[in-house]
């Protein structure tokens, strides 16, 4: 598992689908309650985040034989995902499905405790974070847990409401996607391509 996050890719594409995904519904958000257009951006929306979702995962997939197969080779057997990654993509559908349900209903008959949204979906990825970083040994996973809980915090002292989750969603995704491009400078620099050493 360490092996096929050594590259941070995969994170890269989870914040990446992190924020697209947040991104498609606070959109929604955005748009007059109760007009034509907030009524089939309502329709239109999922479709798009299973779109993204689709692509991100192509695309994760041939950025891998791109630039890391090349570099360190392909260990079978090995998942193409960690469990980490299933967890936190878990925390995202069940986020998007409660945006998908919000989007629907557009903000009429929602139950009083959606001001709970952010710090509870904050917690879910800051568990599935931390026990990640604790089990791989990735001490920047539990950088991003804390982080996580902060932004839940943040977001219900300010009363952000259902949209919290999607925003706590948005800055974490930022986040994940900051240190995974971080990790793949460092992977590409320390691991250049055979053909590219000199002989």
């Amino acid at each position: 598992m360490r092996y096929w996050d050594e590259d941070g890719l995969p994170e890269v594409m989870l914040g990446l689908l992190s924020i697209a995904s947040s991104g498609v519904f606070l959109v929604g958000y955005a748009l007059p309650k109760g007009s034509s257009t907030a009524q089939a951006y309502a329709q239109v929306g999922p479709i798009i985040w299973a779109a993204a979702s689709l692509a991100m995962r192509w695309g994760l997939k041939k950025l891998k034989e791109r630039l890391t197969s090349p570099r360190g080779g392909y260990g079978a057997g090995i998942s193409e995902t960690s469990p980490t990654y299933w967890a936190f993509a878990l925390g995202v559908v069940l986020l998007v499905g409660a945006g998908v349900l919000l989007l629907n209903v557009g903000g009429r008959g929602m139950p009083e405790g959606t001001w709970m949204a952010a710090p509870g979906f904050a917690t879910l990825f800051a568990a599935a974070l931390l026990v990640g970083g604790l089990r791989y040994k990735l001490e920047h996973m539990i950088y991003l847990a804390a982080f996580s809980l902060i932004l839940g915090a943040w977001m219900c002292r300010i009363g952000a409401g259902p949209q919290g989750g999607l925003w706590v969603m948005m800055w974490l995704g930022a986040a994940m996607a900051l240190t995974g491009a971080v990790r793949l400078a460092k992977y590409l620099k320390t691991n250049p391509r055979p053909q590219d050493l000199a002989i």
